[in-house]
């Protein structure tokens, strides 16, 4: 039985269909090899040109629906643009120990990331030499550098960074890595580590170079960690951006003497006004190369103060991984961004493990005023050597090459959703 009058197609439907496209589909299917198509596909294209408002060609394929979603969505990614789907399960009503709403579990899947926009590099620029001292000033910018790299940075009277990347391989032990003050520690990580002395390198350095890398001005810095279970050699790579980013590109190298690492990688120290932290990657909470999948991958908003954790043995904390960028602004106003080139994982903090290595409980740390940014190749994973296993192999930073590249950038206004009020500590 069928009602009477016109009927409807019911694809997705219901929809009218109008008189015109029902005699337009009585007509023979045309022949795509044939001469109908090739001035009906001109006409199309002459069409779309002023639909995306271009003169140039418009490339077009032939595919079905799911072609034409796949497209559409392509089309909305820019470069380092990358898509996933997140699933979440919450409470649909309130219980004992949670209200409705709580989410229980979350899962994401990567459906595809682009490669990071490498900035156009300048050919050029005037160099000031002064002493050990070299700077460099693109229209409001001014960097300054000696052997150990980048010293200052300053955005007309503002100064963005107190110290530029120096290399970084201890963290403030974890309980897993060894108990501090506790003996029978030696066959721990913590133990290894301060056999070999990587919480006392000396760094040397090799006078500063100027050279050209793939056609782009570039300063070189070679420095050595010596310790005495062996040495890092650490090699810097500075090109500026037409856009007046800094392309920051480090090539690290343990010695086969020396035991897996706390971490590899640089810290940066901003001043006292930078607070307001987002960042593109795992989150929202702390997470490590081996605790990482409750963390999902999107834009993430915190204070520097928020990632810290008072864990009751002070230690290292907020460590984040898979990173994509990270923000560091003033409240309403100048903002330093970090775009990762290579993997990365980062941190925040206003406690440096010069303060919480020799801590034995939370009321002898407070929070400093600088801001310290830590950028790691790797960053080794947590473990269970408290109580259990140690670290697994492939979680831990051993021996060998590595690499880190990153570009560095001030903008004068933070991301609108950054705007948030918090104090600076004292």
């Amino acid at each position: 039985e069928h009602a009477s009058g016109r009927h409807f197609l019911q694809i997705p439907g219901p929809s009218p269909v109008p008189d015109r496209v029902l005699r337009a589909i009585d007509n023979a299917v045309i022949d795509h090899r044939g001469p109908a198509f090739a001035v009906l596909g001109r006409r199309v294209i002459e069409g779309m040109q002023a639909i995306v408002q271009t003169r140039q060609p418009v490339i077009i394929y032939p595919g079905s629906g799911t072609g034409a979603w796949e497209a559409a969505l392509v089309n909305t990614l820019s470069a380092g643009d990358e898509l996933s789907i997140i699933f979440t399960t919450q409470l649909a009503a309130d219980t004992a120990w949670a209200s409705q709403g709580h989410e229980v579990a979350v899962s994401q899947i990567q459906l595809g990331q682009r490669k990071p926009k490498r900035p156009r590099l300048l050919p050029e620029t005037t160099i000031k030499r002064q002493g050990e001292q070299q700077t460099v000033t693109l229209g409001d910018h001014q960097w300054v550098f000696d052997a150990s790299g980048l010293i200052s940075w300053q955005q007309n009277a503002s100064v963005m960074l107190l110290e530029g990347p120096r290399l970084n391989i201890w963290r403030a032990p974890l309980d897993n890595d060894g108990i501090k003050g506790w003996a029978g520690q030696d066959n721990k990580a913590l133990g290894r580590w301060l056999k070999a002395g990587l919480d006392r390198p000396l760094i040397s350095h090799k006078p500063i170079k100027v050279s050209k890398v793939d056609g782009a001005m570039t300063l070189v810095c070679e420095q050595t960690a010596t310790m005495p279970g062996g040495k890092i050699k650490f090699r810097t790579q500075y090109q500026f951006g037409q856009d007046q980013t800094l392309l920051v590109s480090h090539e690290f190298e343990i010695a086969k003497s020396l035991p897996d690492l706390p971490r590899i990688g640089v810290r940066l120290v901003l001043p006292t006004e930078f607070e307001v932290f987002s960042w593109f990657g795992r989150g929202p909470h702390e997470t490590y190369n081996d605790r990482q999948t409750s963390g999902t991958i999107a834009q993430h908003s915190s204070t520097v103060s928020d990632q810290y954790v008072p864990y009751i043995l002070p230690q290292d904390h907020g460590n984040l991984t898979d990173i994509r960028w990270l923000q560091v602004g003033k409240v309403n106003g100048q903002a330093f961004k970090v775009r990762a080139m290579t993997t990365m994982e980062a941190s925040a903090s206003h406690y440096p493990h010069e303060i919480l290595t020799p801590a034995y409980h939370t009321y002898e740390v407070l929070p400093q005023a600088p801001t310290w940014i830590c950028l790691d190749a790797m960053q080794r994973g947590v473990g269970g050597a408290s109580c259990g296993p140690d670290t697994l192999e492939e979680y831990r930073v051993k021996p060998g090459s590595y690499s880190l590249a990153y570009c560095l950038s001030v903008s004068d206004e933070p991301d609108s959703d950054l705007s948030v009020k918090h104090a600076a500590p004292k």
